[in-house]
């Protein structure tokens, strides 16, 4: 009878310590894969600062750079205007010492009849782009792809020289592709980054050199099966003057491309990087928290399991010694034999 009653006290405290076994490791599962959610989301968050502040330090050293050959537009077309007669040959004599000091660059001053006042057209038939007119409305420039007598995709800058308010004829500039060609380089990941500048429908401005002689940045993109779905997205996003960050790819070829319109014309900034750039450290952070808490986890349950054993067996041995001394009482007679 005794015996049988130990062995259902011993039945209930096994499913009293089975049943609180599992709510404390479910507990514990819940509140890892909850630490572990809010370090996913603290990565993401941070990912995506540290992304956008890299594409706003893109920004600004590429507007400063472009910012820079307006400036000296701006000087040029200051020079022009000082003559009461733009056509004036002083005025051809400053084109030429630009153009000498400035070597392989071709400039021109072009009038309202689309006539140059050097000797050589930088560009033919200029009154056959929509440029040329934006010009004289007091729209300046930079068009990719350009052929001029710097050569095949060419880079041409357009500036509207202005007296008064109006817009008497536009300054142009034309550079050899090769003068910009990784001019978008420079920025801390320069050797692990793929940097462009882009007008929008994609003609490139400024390329890496492993782009070959490719002159849309969509093509390159539509060229590779990796990349040929997120073209169309980053096409739709600069036709809007959209700025943000695309991804491609997973795992260890995940990809991010960051877009940012730029102040001049309808340039854009497109940085192509790899995720392992930027993620190396938080992912390590992440591993080393995700150790921990499997490391903790494991931890408890092994505590917890040896503390139920020797609950188990005390609980166990407290009966047993319990039944023997009953049943000395019941049998005083032969346990003096």
């Amino acid at each position: 009878m005794q015996k049988e009653k130990v062995e259902k006290w011993l039945k209930r405290v096994r499913i009293i310590t089975g049943i609180l076994f599992i709510l404390v490791v479910a507990v514990m599962i819940l509140a890892f894969a909850d630490f572990y959610d809010k370090v996913e989301a603290k990565q993401e968050t941070s990912r995506e600062t540290y992304l956008t502040n890299i594409a706003n330090e893109e920004v600004s050293r590429l507007n400063l750079k472009l910012d820079g050959y307006f400036d000296e537009m701006d000087l040029i077309a200051a020079f022009v205007t000082a003559y009461d007669d733009i056509t004036d040959d002083a005025v051809v004599d400053i084109l030429t010492l630009y153009k000498e000091n400035h070597d392989p660059v071709e400039v021109d001053v072009v009038l309202q009849n689309g006539s140059g006042l050097m000797e050589t057209s930088v560009i033919d038939d200029i009154t056959e782009y929509d440029f040329f007119y934006d010009a004289f409305d007091g729209k300046g420039g930079i068009y990719g792809g350009m052929t001029t007598t710097a050569g095949e995709n060419s880079v041409l800058f357009v500036y509207p020289v202005e007296i008064d308010g109006e817009v008497l004829a536009c300054f142009l500039a034309a550079f050899p592709e090769s003068e910009f060609e990784d001019f978008a380089e420079g920025s801390i990941f320069a050797s692990q980054t793929s940097n462009f500048i882009v007008q929008s429908d994609g003609t490139l401005i400024s390329k890496t050199s492993g782009i070959g002689n490719n002159t849309n940045l969509f093509d390159v993109l539509n060229a590779s099966e990796a990349t040929a779905g997120i073209s169309k997205s980053l096409e739709t996003q600069m036709a809007k003057r959209s700025s943000g960050i695309l991804t491609y790819g997973s795992g260890d070829s995940l990809r991010y491309i960051l877009y940012e319109p730029l102040s001049q014309g309808d340039l854009y900034m497109v940085v192509m990087l790899s995720a392992s750039v930027i993620e190396s450290s938080s992912s390590y952070i992440a591993d080393c928290g995700t150790r921990l808490g499997i490391i903790i986890v494991l931890a408890n349950v092994v505590f917890d399991v040896w503390l139920m054993f020797i609950f188990l067996m005390h609980g166990r041995n407290r009966w047993i010694i319990k039944f023997r001394k009953r049943k000395k009482m019941k049998d005083p007679i032969k346990e003096s034999k």
